[in-house]
């Protein structure tokens, strides 16, 4: 009796331990703020966020302002930590893309095709790697975060 009553105190002690130790769920925080080019907000782009051993979290721009940060989830925030991150900006080369052919019930119709893209702020800005933007973000606030990027810096700006 005293051996069951043993194992069933280890197995519960087992459990417990089990169950705390799986609230790993990684911190993220909420970001807000500005990018501008050359001073003038951006007027729209994509922002990547890398922090070492966390998962990728994404932010969008709208008029400079840094909006809807997420990471798993729509406005979950972002990683916690020292981040490296890229701004993608772009915007479609009107008339680039081949247009959809309406189908027919004997005919499949076609998709679009694939569009061209032109960015709007220099290259060097749209990787981890060569951006040399971070941001720190801390746990249990709201990160308030500038990003002032310069046409001068990286070179062209065309497709990418």
């Amino acid at each position: 009796m005293r051996k069951r009553f043993r194992f069933a105190v280890e197995g519960l002690l087992v459990a417990i331990i089990a169950i705390a130790g799986c609230n790993d769920s990684p911190q993220l925080a909420n970001v807000s703020g500005m990018v501008t080019l050359d001073g003038k907000p951006l007027e729209q782009g994509t922002m990547i966020f890398e922090v070492q051993g966390a998962r990728v979290s994404y932010a969008s721009i709208a008029d400079g302002k840094i909006v809807d940060a997420y990471t798993y989830e729509k406005e979950d925030g972002v990683s916690v930590g020292e981040a490296r991150v890229a701004i993608v900006s772009q915007v479609e080369i009107e008339g680039s893309a081949t247009p959809a052919k309406q189908g027919t019930p004997d005919e499949p119709g076609e998709t679009e095709g694939m569009a061209e893209y032109r960015s709007l702020i220099p290259r060097k800005y749209s990787s981890v790697e060569t951006s040399g933007l971070t941001a720190t973000i801390e746990a249990g606030k709201l990160n308030a975060l500038s990003f002032e990027l310069t046409s001068d810096d990286g070179g062209e700006t065309n497709r990418d």
